[in-house]
């Protein structure tokens, strides 16, 4: 394997399944990651991958995430792996590497209230925004969600909740599909605002009774 510095790996870039899937992990010496909606979580090594997680000593914990991924890194030298190990864990910071195992949205909590200067509360404080109904009008004035979700072939129920901006999480497929057809990056997609600036969209029945009662 040829040397490298954390700072280039790029963790979307690397190959993954789902926790569900984790009895078709390959056999290999790697280093492994464990993410939550993308969201780098906790590091390990082992020389079977497979057989690491037949009996994994946090799997419990991680059943307590979202949207659980494994990706790996495959290191042909099993003798670096704790010096690779280390160097990763330092430089990516995982939250459950640096606690006991203890449920794993426990420790979330007790992570952020405790590293306030890694997530600060005014960011904390804020909500997702996503600005599809922006990017529509961009595109085709004329564009309608039916035809988005049939253009992309994603589920028209899933385009609503972005476009009313009425969901609680995003899968990353889903992203990827809207970025790729707008043309567009995932920051232009969604971005981050204080609650009382994001803007509510009202259903039809409560238009209804406002003229109803006008």
């Amino acid at each position: 394997m040829s040397l490298f510095t954390p700072e280039q790996i790029y963790l979307p870039d690397l190959p993954s399944l789902p926790l569900k899937n984790r009895q078709n992990l390959p056999s290999i010496s790697c280093i492994y990651f464990v993410l939550e909606n993308g969201w780098l979580v906790y590091i390990g090594r082992f020389k079977d991958l497979r057989f690491r997680w037949r009996q994994h000593h946090r799997y419990h914990d991680f059943q307590h995430l979202e949207n659980v991924k494994i990706a790996w890194l495959e290191i042909s030298e099993p003798s670096l792996l704790h010096e690779i190990e280390m160097a990763l864990i330092a430089w990516f910071e995982p939250y459950l590497n640096q606690t006991p195992c203890n449920p794993a949205w426990i420790e979330r909590l007790k992570y952020l209230s405790e590293n306030p200067k890694k997530f600060p509360v005014d960011l904390l404080a804020k909500k997702m925004f996503c600005r599809l109904a922006v990017l529509m009008a961009e595109k085709d004035p004329q564009l309608s969600q039916r035809q988005l979700a049939k253009d992309t072939g994603l589920d028209i129920t899933t385009i609503n909740r972005l476009f009313t901006n009425n969901f609680s999480r995003v899968d990353v497929g889903t992203v990827e599909v809207l970025c790729n057809y707008f043309g567009r990056s995932v920051g232009e997609l969604f971005e981050m605002r204080n609650p009382e600036d994001i803007p509510q969209r009202k259903t039809k029945k409560q238009s209804r009774a406002e003229v109803e009662a006008a």
